[in-house]
């Protein structure tokens, strides 16, 4: 979540800013120097996907317009992405395109995984299939497909697209 705060006045302000977007309550606090504005980013995590409304409000700001000192705010929580990894490389293969690409794609898609609580093993973010071994029909349900040597495949591309 990102928060951009600005202090418009001629002089240093300490701001604090509270978050309230049930079940989620946050409160930040920073000092902002004359005409100036900062962002601050900060991890949250929402038990399930979906909508989530609340309000961002200042608290005692002393400035000549109260009115402008609350927002309403909403949050749409995203399920995580789930990729299939198409290969007919070895997973144990290292190095190796593959796991290369298998790993990349861990790193930059748990951080976004690891946000959702109760999450289980089922919901891994990266699934690997061998592309001889495992029909494409079989295949987990998935977001993204990435092809890494697949191999021959002329059958069964065209079942990629599915009626999901």
């Amino acid at each position: 979540m990102e928060i951009e705060l600005a202090n418009y006045s001629d002089s240093e302000v300490t701001v604090r800013c509270s978050i309230d977007l049930k079940p989620l309550k946050r409160t930040f606090e920073t000092t902002l120097i004359l005409q100036s504005s900062r962002t601050l980013t900060v991890d949250v995590s929402f038990d399930e996907v979906g909508w989530r409304h609340g309000w961002a409000k200042l608290e005692s700001n002393l400035d000549e317009l109260p009115l402008d000192d609350a927002r309403p705010i909403a949050v749409r929580v995203r399920p995580p992405v789930h990729v299939l990894l198409v290969s007919r490389q070895n997973a144990k293969e290292i190095p190796s395109s593959s796991f290369c690409m298998q790993q990349a794609l861990n790193v930059a898609l748990t951080t976004q995984a690891k946000h959702t609580k109760n999450a289980r093993p089922e919901d891994a973010v990266v699934v690997r299939v061998h592309s001889s071994r495992d029909p494409l029909r079989n295949r987990p349900p998935c977001d993204i497909y990435v092809l890494d040597h697949p191999g021959s495949m002329s059958s069964e591309i065209g079942d990629l697209g599915g009626d999901e």
